[in-house]
C-alpha cells in the first residue's frame, strides 16, 4: 500500500481519505470506477497509518500499566511490613542494651542467645529479614513479571507486527529484541548462555538481569523480556526509535532538511534573523544577550517587591495577592452597559455576520465540486449553530422547527460539506476581520497569549483519555492560546502526561494571524527544578538552564524575536496577573 502512493503528496491522500470516510456505500457506488478505487485505498492507507500509531500508544499504555500495577505492589507490601520493621527494630534495641550492659564477650552472648529465645528460631528471625530487605527501596524490577506475563504473547505479537527501527547508530536495543524473540516459544529455557550487549540498560536492570555461575555470564530470560519492552516504550516515547508507516512515531529525519541543503542556507538564514554565523561568535553573543538579560531583571527587581519575595535560597516566592474592593463606578457602568446593550440572538448573530463576509463560501462539497444544495448559507448556518453549541442535528432539529430542517440534513451538511480545514480557514478570516475592529484593541495588541489547558469528561475506552494528575478524574485536555485580545488563536485535544511545552511552539506557528504573538505565558503549579527544557519539534527548542524554580505559580515567557518565526529565548516572570 505505501508503494502505491509513495509519490502522492500526503495533503492530497489526507484530502482522498477524509472525502471517503464522508460517503456512505450509495454515495461511492455512484462513484466511477477510478474514483471509487482511489478514494477506497486512500482511505484504508490512512487507517493503516492510524491503526499503527493506536497500536503504539495502547502498547505504551500496557507498559506503564505494568510499571505502574508493580510499583503500587511495592508500596502495599512496605505498608504491611510495618509491624514486622518495628519489632525487628526493638529486638534489635534489646541487643544492643545486653551489648552495653555487658562488657564480657561470653556472658553478652549468652544472654543475647537467652533474650532471642521466646522469639523461636534465629532462622525465623533471619527470613524476617530478608523479606524487609527484599521489599526496601523502591526497587519495583522484581514485582513486575507477576503483571507482565499475563500480557506476554499481545506485546509479542504487537513487535512481531510493527517495524520497529533506530533513529541513531545504536542497535543494542534492537539486537536485544531480536534475542527475545528467537527465544519467545522457548518457555523451559530460563537462562540465556549468548552474549546479550546490556548497554542500553540501567544498573538496576543490569543487576537483575545477570547471574554469574561456574565463571558463565547468563541471562535471566524472564527479565530480559520485560526489561527490552520497558526500554522499547521509553525510546518510541523519546523518539530514538521510530515505526516504519507510523505518523506519531515515524522517523522524525524524514521531515528534516538534508545536511547539505541546511548548510548551503546557514548564511542567509543567520543573517535575515541577526544571528552570527560562526559558533564562538554565536556563543559570545548569546552570553553577552543572557548577561545584558539578567541585570535588567535585577534592576526591575525592587520594583515587584509587593508581588514577590527572595526565600532563604534565593529562590523568587510570590506574595498572596489580596482582593481589590469593587469600586462604585465600576458597578454603575456595568448596569448602564446592561440596560443599552439589547439581547441578541446568536443566530442572529451568524446572519449578520455572513451579510457582511459571506464566510460560508468556504463551506462546500468535500470533492471540490459545486453544492446544490438549497439556501446553502442558510443550512451552513444553522449546521454550525447546532454543532456549535453542542446540541447535536436531533436536538438542533427539534427545538429549530423549520420544515425542511431535519437531523438527517444537519448532519448530511457537517459530514459532506464541513472540515476542520475549512472551519479553521473560516475562522481565521473572522479573526483577522475583528483585529481590525476598535474593541479589540482597547483590550491589548494580541502580541501576548495564555496558555493552559481545561480537563473534559471523555469516555474511558479512548486513546485521549487518561488520569489527569491535577483534576484527579479521567478526560482529556483541551489546551488553548488566548491572546490577550480575547481571541483564541489555538486549540488543540491532547492527552493527560504529555509534555504541554511542545504545543507552546506549535501554537504559534498554526495561528497564521497577520498579528503574531511573541510571548507566551505558562502557568506551572509547584516546583520546577534542575533546568527547564522546551521540548518542541524540529528546530523549535528553548533552554533556561539551571532555573531552580520553588514558588506556587510562575509563568514562563517564551518570547520570539520580533522579526522571524523561529527563533526563541525562554525567560521566567513572576505573576503579576493576566
Amino acid at each position: 500500500m505505501d508503494a502505491v502512493f509513495a509519490d502522492v503528496p500526503d495533503t492530497k491522500i489526507r484530502h482522498f481519505a477524509a472525502q471517503a470516510m464522508a460517503y456512505d456505500v450509495a454515495e461511492m457506488r455512484e462513484c466511477v470506477e477510478a474514483k471509487r478505487y482511489t478514494l477506497t485505498l486512500a482511505l484504508i492507507h490512512r487507517m493503516q497509518i492510524r491503526a499503527r500509531d493506536q497500536l503504539a500508544e495502547m502498547f505504551l499504555r500496557r507498559v506503564a500499566t505494568i510499571h505502574k500495577r508493580a510499583k503500587d505492589e511495592l508500596e502495599g507490601t512496605q505498608r504491611n511490613q510495618r509491624g514486622q520493621v518495628e519489632k525487628l527494630v526493638a529486638t534489635l534495641d534489646g541487643v544492643l542494651e545486653i551489648i552495653q550492659r555487658d562488657t564480657n564477650d561470653t556472658d553478652a552472648g549468652r544472654e543475647v542467645r537467652d533474650y532471642l529465645a521466646p522469639l523461636g528460631d534465629v532462622e525465623a528471625l533471619r527470613q524476617s529479614c530478608a523479606q524487609v530487605k527484599a521489599s526496601s527501596g523502591n526497587n519495583h524490577l522484581p514485582l513486575i513479571w507477576d503483571y507482565f506475563k499475563s500480557h506476554r504473547s499481545v506485546l509479542f505479537r504487537l513487535v512481531h507486527l510493527l517495524n520497529i527501527q533506530s533513529t541513531s547508530q545504536d542497535m543494542a536495543l534492537l539486537k536485544a529484541l531480536d534475542i527475545i524473540k528467537r527465544y519467545q516459544d522457548k518457555h523451559r529455557i530460563e537462562w540465556i548462555a549468548e552474549g546479550v550487549d546490556l548497554s542500553f540498560a540501567s544498573e538496576r536492570w543490569r543487576k537483575a538481569l545477570a547471574s554469574s555461575e561456574s565463571g558463565a555470564l547468563r541471562i535471566n530470560r524472564r527479565v530480559l523480556e520485560v526489561c527490552v519492552f520497558s526500554y522499547l516504550a521509553d525510546e518510541l516515547r523519546s523518539g530514538d526509535l521510530s515505526i516504519s508507516g507510523s505518523e506519531e512515531f515515524g522517523d522524525f529525519r524524514a521531515q528534516l532538511l538534508p545536511w547539505q541543503e541546511c548548510v548551503a542556507l546557514l548564511p542567509g538564514y543567520c543573517d535575515k534573523i541577526g544571528l552570527p554565523p560562526t559558533a564562538t561568535e554565536f556563543v559570545s553573543s548569546l552570553r553577552e544577550w543572557l548577561t545584558d538579560t539578567a541585570q535588567a531583571l535585577d534592576k526591575k527587581f525592587p520594583e515587584c517587591r509587593g508581588d514577590v519575595s527572595l526565600g532563604p535560597q534565593g529562590e523568587p516566592i510570590l506574595r498572596k495577592v489580596t482582593a481589590r474592593e469593587i469600586p462604585p463606578s465600576a458597578i454603575s457602568l456595568h448596569m448602564a452597559l446592561v440596560q443599552r446593550m439589547p439581547s441578541r440572538h446568536v443566530l442572529d448573530g451568524l446572519a449578520n455576520i455572513e451579510h457582511w463576509l459571506q464566510f460560508t463560501r468556504h463551506f462546500g462539497l468535500l470533492s471540490g465540486n459545486e453544492t446544490k444544495l438549497k439556501e446553502p448559507a442558510e443550512r451552513y448556518l444553522m449546521t454550525i449553530f447546532a454543532m456549535g453549541c453542542n446540541l447535536g442535528p436531533s436536538q438542533a432539529a427539534r427545538h429549530l422547527a423549520k420544515k425542511d430542517i431535519s437531523p438527517h440534513m444537519l448532519s448530511y451538511i457537517n459530514r459532506r460539506h464541513m472540515s476542520l480545514e475549512n472551519l479553521g480557514t473560516a475562522q481565521r478570516e473572522l479573526n483577522e476581520i475583528y483585529l481590525h475592529l476598535d474593541l479589540p484593541k482597547a483590550w491589548g495588541d494580541g502580541k501576548t497569549v495564555a496558555a493552559d489547558g481545561t480537563q473534559y469528561d471523555f469516555y474511558d475506552e479512548n486513546l485521549l483519555a487518561g488520569y489527569h494528575f491535577r483534576y484527579r478524574k479521567m478526560g482529556a485536555v483541551a489546551y488553548r492560546h488566548v491572546a490577550n485580545n480575547y481571541i483564541a488563536v489555538f486549540r488543540h485535544f491532547i492527552p493527560p502526561g504529555v509534555w504541554e511545552a511542545i504545543y507552546v511552539i506549535e501554537g504559534l506557528l498554526q495561528a497564521r494571524l497577520s498579528v503574531e504573538a511573541d510571548t507566551v505565558l505558562l502557568r506551572y503549579a509547584g516546583p520546577v527544578g534542575g533546568g527547564i527544557r522546551i521540548h518542541a519539534p524540529s528546530r523549535y527548542q528553548a533552554d533556561a538552564a539551571d532555573s531552580k524554580l520553588e514558588g506556587p505559580d510562575f509563568f514562563i515567557a517564551l518570547r520570539r524575536a520580533s522579526n522571524t518565526s523561529t527563533s526563541t529565548v525562554c525567560s521566567v516572570t513572576p505573576r503579576t496577573g493576566i
